[in-house]
């Protein structure tokens, strides 16, 4: 995760755990729409520090016959720094991956996503890479 803020100066990225979690269906062969999560969190100095984003998002298959996508979507993303408060704005969600067919209606899906959450007096951002479970 990059973090910018208003005072805080150069911070560099940060690695952690993160998961995602998508649920939406078929409106067009190669098109899907759906509602997605995604969470980063890091626990340093007793203090756990995490990043949420909950967004509508659309899932664009160029060519309907490949596992192919890309996505992108909007929605609200929070920040909780672990002392007892966090700050909430409007969050953006964007990401390619691959569906991957090992069954009639089961894939795996190797994804890279990137959400940011726009907050009061600064930003946040996370790049994920993951693979994922999909059920179709």
């Amino acid at each position: 995760m990059g973090i910018s803020c208003e005072g805080c100066g150069d911070t560099d990225r940060s690695g952690a755990p993160s998961a995602y979690l998508a649920l939406g269906g078929a409106v067009r062969q190669n098109v899907l729409l759906g509602v997605e999560t995604n969470v980063w969190t890091k626990s340093d100095l007793g203090t756990r520090l995490t990043m949420t984003n909950i967004s509508g998002a659309v899932y664009w298959y160029p060519m309907a016959t490949t596992g192919l996508f890309v996505k992108g979507g909007a929605g609200f993303s929070a920040l909780d720094s672990g002392f007892g408060g966090g700050t909430s704005g409007f969050g953006v969600l964007g990401g390619v991956g691959y569906d991957v067919r090992v069954a009639r209606n089961l894939s795996i899906t190797p994804v890279a996503n990137w959400f940011r959450g726009g907050f009061t007096g600064g930003s946040a951002n996370v790049l994920q890479i993951g693979v994922g479970v999909t059920s179709h």
